[in-house]
């Protein structure tokens, strides 16, 4: 039941705080990688580079018009592998 998940408010803030800071990212995705690196491909790897090569194909179709910048919003997990 709900009751007995209950998480006090301050120590799921601290989680997920925690949780946000770069190097925890790194740390848990390396984890992944090596305890179940079939998941880590699938729902890390692979998307990496579908965003990637998607943000390279809208700079290529976008790059005579008038837009100087793209902005992309992803999961910090991503960021490594997309840069």
């Amino acid at each position: 039941s709900v009751q007995d998940v209950a998480v006090d408010k301050r120590e799921f803030q601290t989680f997920v705080e925690t949780m946000k800071a770069k190097e925890n990212v790194k740390m848990i995705m390396r984890g992944l990688q090596s305890t179940a690196p079939e998941i880590y491909e699938a729902m890390v790897a692979e998307r990496d580079i579908y965003m990637g090569r998607g943000l390279d194909e809208m700079g290529v179709n976008i790059k005579d018009k008038s837009v100087e910048n793209t902005v992309a919003v992803m999961g910090m997990a991503h960021v490594d592998g997309v840069e």
